[in-house]
């Protein structure tokens, strides 16, 4: 028994002795930082190379990961204005050796955690090296230019036991005056000494620093010995810039890499006027392929053909269109049967409005897919996957220049609102465009009522994107938001130039030209040596969808007037048309009410709605650039 309670005590002392051990001398003392010593290097260009070598003493209480600098880059000065300095690592080691970090924004500043996360560092004595660059510190006053620098920070909550600065002038300075102040913000403390030879200023504290005083200092030396930068130079010198820049240049290279390879057109053929239209083409198949895309009039085309056809009729009220059904009946499975039986189903009239949106989106995206399987690859590539990668790469120069502007949490900000906006700006400013235009093929009060509100209300959002792009540029300055810009640009261009006829599709857009020709040439003259058809209001209906595909139903109508002049004193009509255009006599604004005012009455129906010197004495702690604290983490 004696036995057994011997060897337990044996153990216990085996296992409980060394571990206070080796826990005793951390746990002896609180932690704290040994030593605080800061090396400045003041270049001929007023940036600053910093190398702060911390010296902790580590116990787990907060000092678990690593330590953390805070770092302010922005200030208020002494007249009231704002000011931002930049601010970027250069190394970080810890007992000589690279470490890990990463950084944070704060409310004014950076800061670095030096510590791997998830890693907790031994306890006992530890040497972090933290080497940083950065600009905008050097006061210029009259007569001399001044470092006027908080060493330490006063917003360190461990205890610094000594703080140590060494200011290097720039090549060829001497020093003309300088000060130097210790304890919390606003304290004149002069518990320090200094020491100087030619070109370089000395001070360490004489007493322990507790959480929340520092050391500051403050160095004049005569003018003439840095060069300040301009705005643009300095601009152009800023890593935002540079990392434009390159995104500027990538991207360009890219899409014309991209195109040359799949975006050039084939060589286009001789335009002869064709009197009919190639390849049986329909009206919205014609605008479809020679757009090498979709758009409300294309869809305006179809409805035009399939009302001329019989199958619908089309009705120009006062303030909307009514589409109704006609007498003929579609092929089943027909693109027009599907066009018909989406847009009005069961019902007799559909007034194409918003309130029907839902019907009118369908039907316009049943004729798009139809038009997609016959034609998109077979007659013109759009190379969608190259402009995508395109457009990733655009991204990330976006990502990688607001990461690195002065301030990327606010860069990133204004990139993200600015984006959003700047579709809602884009969207607002179209819907004002088809409200000019509807008013203008359209010219009765209420459309002009609601182009002037529709105008007026997209002003102040005008005004905001402008404003955002002067944010912007501030942000990641003036130059790198240019950059950012041309992005921008390039990829609304190669949206469009990345699109590609294929060798079917150039012969067949050649002919599309040809019947263009034909349909928009006001010296008929010419045309007769060709025998064309004889012009009579038939043929005026039966092309009159391809005019509107094709932009020339003005022309076209231009053409038929006095052939529509002498039947409409005949009593014609079109049996499909119901409104003031035709019966007026002014057969131009008939054919332009129906491409533009018709086509804008589809776009905003098939809408859902709603969708100071501190040398001379006058400084105190805590005052001047750097500045800032830290702690453990």
């Amino acid at each position: 028994m004696i036995r057994n309670a011997f060897a337990a005590v044996q153990l216990f002392f085996a296992l409980v002795l060394p571990a206070a051990a080796w826990a005793g001398p951390a746990a002896a003392a609180p932690e704290r930082i040994l030593s605080f010593d800061s090396r400045v290097v003041i270049a001929a260009t007023a940036d600053l190379t910093v190398t702060e070598t911390i010296r902790v003493l580590a116990t787990g209480a907060s000092i678990r990961q690593g330590i953390v600098r805070e770092f302010p880059t922005r200030y208020t000065t002494p007249d009231g204005k704002s000011a931002t300095v930049d601010f970027r690592v250069l190394s970080v080691r810890r007992d000589g050796h690279s470490e890990d970090y990463h950084t944070a924004s704060a409310g004014n500043g950076v800061n670095v955690y030096m510590g791997k996360k998830g890693v907790n560092i031994p306890p006992g004595e530890h040497v972090y090296e933290l080497t940083y660059a950065t600009d905008g510190q050097i006061g210029l006053f009259d007569g001399y230019d001044e470092l006027y620098w908080n060493v330490t920070g006063n917003g360190w909550r461990l205890p610094i036991d000594k703080a140590a600065a060494e200011i290097h002038l720039p090549p060829g300075a001497d020093i003309r005056q300088s000060a130097a102040y210790t304890g919390p913000a606003g304290a004149k403390g002069r518990d320090y000494t200094i020491h100087t030879t030619p070109g370089i200023f000395f001070c360490e504290t004489t007493r322990p620093l507790p959480p929340g005083q520092g050391l500051t200092v403050a160095v004049a030396f005569p003018k003439g010995f840095i060069t300040l930068p301009t705005p643009l130079e300095r601009a152009l010198s800023g890593q935002a810039f540079h990392m434009a820049a390159a995104g500027l240049a990538v991207v360009t290279v890219f899409f014309l890499t991209a195109w040359y390879l799949v975006g050039r057109d084939p060589k286009r053929g001789l335009t002869i006027p064709l009197f009919t239209p190639p390849a049986d083409l329909s009206a919205p198949a014609t605008r479809y392929v020679r757009r090498m895309g979709f758009d409300d009039k294309t869809f305006a085309a179809g409805l035009v053909e399939m009302a001329v056809t019989g199958g619908v009729t089309i009705e120009d009220a006062e303030d909307v269109y009514i589409v109704g059904r006609g007498k003929n009946v579609f092929p089943k499975g027909s693109w027009q049967r599907d066009i018909r039986d989406d847009l009005l189903g069961a019902l007799p009239a559909l007034r194409m409005e918003q309130e029907n949106h839902a019907r009118i989106r369908k039907a316009r995206e049943s004729l798009e897919r139809a038009l997609q399987s016959s034609y998109k690859g077979s007659f013109f590539r759009v190379n969608r996957s190259f402009y995508c990668v395109g457009a990733a790469l655009s991204l990330l120069a976006f990502g990688l220049t607001a990461f690195r502007a002065k301030d990327p949490e606010m860069a990133g900000i204004f990139f993200s609102w600015i984006g959003f906006w700047t579709f809602a700006v884009a969207a607002l400013g179209l819907r004002a465009w088809r409200a000019l235009r509807r008013a203008r093929a359209r010219p009765r009060f209420m459309t002009i009522l609601a182009a002037v509100f529709t105008c007026l209300l997209a002003v102040p959002f005008f005004i905001g994107e402008v404003a955002g792009l002067a944010f912007l540029s501030v942000a990641v300055s003036l130059p790198a938001a240019g950059c950012l810009m041309l992005i921008a640009a390039l990829n609304a261009l190669f949206w469009h130039l990345l699109k590609a006829p294929t060798q079917e599709g150039r012969r067949i857009m050649d002919a599309l030209e040809g019947f263009r020709l034909y349909l928009s040439v006001g010296e008929r003259e010419r045309l007769e040596l060709l025998n064309p058809p004889e012009r009579t209001p038939e043929l005026f209906e039966r092309y009159l969808p391809y005019a509107l595909a094709l932009d020339v139903e003005n022309a076209w109508a231009d053409q038929f007037a006095d052939v529509l002049n002498r039947a409409a004193a005949e009593g014609y009509s079109p049996s499909w048309y119901v409104g003031h255009g035709f019966a007026s006599g002014d057969f131009s604004g008939f054919a332009d009410n129906l491409g533009s005012g018709f086509s804008t009455a589809i776009s905003s129906s098939a809408t859902a709605p709603g969708s100071v010197s501190g040398s001379g004495g006058g400084g105190s702690s805590g005052g001047g650039g750097g500045g800032g604290g830290g702690g453990g983490w």
